[in-house]
């Protein structure tokens, strides 16, 4: 999940338009940017068409080898059916779809923190074999670890991070009431608190022992994150079943495999942490 302004409520249940591959068509009417919704559609579509993911690429080659050697493996798709961007291991395939307008809006910095972003989401098996119920929040818990790892100037304004409060929206929507204002606050100090650089479960568990989590839970409320539109897509992981699931993930962990013994042998491991390292070698 990703990438987050600030938190609306809905009801769990909610309907939802057809799939496109398997990640769910969430744009409706007018393009929204999470980070620029004063932008107009029309701007949006010029910034779109000057975007140019392969000079990203390069750039994040030159800087990044080993999260661009992950993300070279990737089968890459232009699309405005997601609102952001969103990486699957999905049918023999590890996509990562993208909106134009969304990544063409920020700068170069940003969308390397981005593709960083989604490399780790594979990397760390998130849309494969470690997985977690309730899915909202495990999803969090990864998005809170994945941007622990990014600097300042890589995190987009609506990213998730520990130490970071949530950006409340200038308009509760329709149906919010002060009940769930006060939990949404209470839970965005809680994330606020939580330090930097834990595991995607240590963030989990935190999560889980929290007294408003577990009410959100138990009212069958859901948080979606950025006013629907949250920096990158979720979707489709938990569609996969048990044998292709296990397919996906061996085709992944060899992915990384050779990404870490090019990065092992040119000694080109660019800004990933030792600790994330470690992790990416277990």
């Amino acid at each position: 999940m990703g990438w987050t302004g600030y938190i609306t409520i809905m009801e769990d249940g909610m309907a939802n338009d057809s799939t496109d591959n398997g990640i769910l068509k969430k744009t409706k009417g007018p393009y929204k940017h999470p980070d620029f919704p004063e932008m107009s559609e029309a701007d949006l579509k010029a910034k779109a068409a000057a975007f140019d993911i392969d000079a990203n690429l390069v750039n994040l080659m030159f800087q990044e080898p080993f999260y661009a050697d992950v993300v070279r493996y990737l089968h890459k798709e232009s699309t405005e059916s997601i609102p952001t961007a969103g990486v699957l291991a999905k049918d023999g395939v590890m996509h990562l779809w993208y909106n134009p307008m969304f990544l063409g809006a920020y700068n170069g910095t940003q969308v390397k923190g981005i593709m960083k972003h989604e490399a780790l989401h594979l990397v760390l098996e998130h849309t494969t074999t470690r997985r977690y119920q309730p899915h909202t929040i495990w999803n969090w818990a990864t998005d809170l670890s994945i941007n622990s790892t990014l600097t300042e100037d890589e995190m987009p304004p609506c990213g998730l991070r520990p130490g970071k409060a949530f950006r409340e929206p200038a308009e509760w929507p329709e149906g919010t009431t002060q009940e769930d204002i006060e939990r949404t606050r209470r839970i965005s100090k809680l994330i606020e608190s939580f330090p930097l650089n834990l595991s995607s479960e240590e963030y989990f568990g935190r999560l889980m022992e929290n007294e408003d989590v577990q009410d959100m839970i138990e009212k069958g409320k859901q948080y979606v994150l950025g006013d629907g539109n949250s920096m990158d897509d979720h979707e489709g992981w938990d569609e996969l079943g048990e044998e292709e699931r296990e397919y996906m993930a061996g085709k992944v962990r060899q992915a990384v495999k050779d990404a870490m013994e090019r990065a092992d042998s040119k000694n080109s491991w660019g800004s990933v942490p030792a600790s994330m390292q470690a992790e990416i070698r277990r």
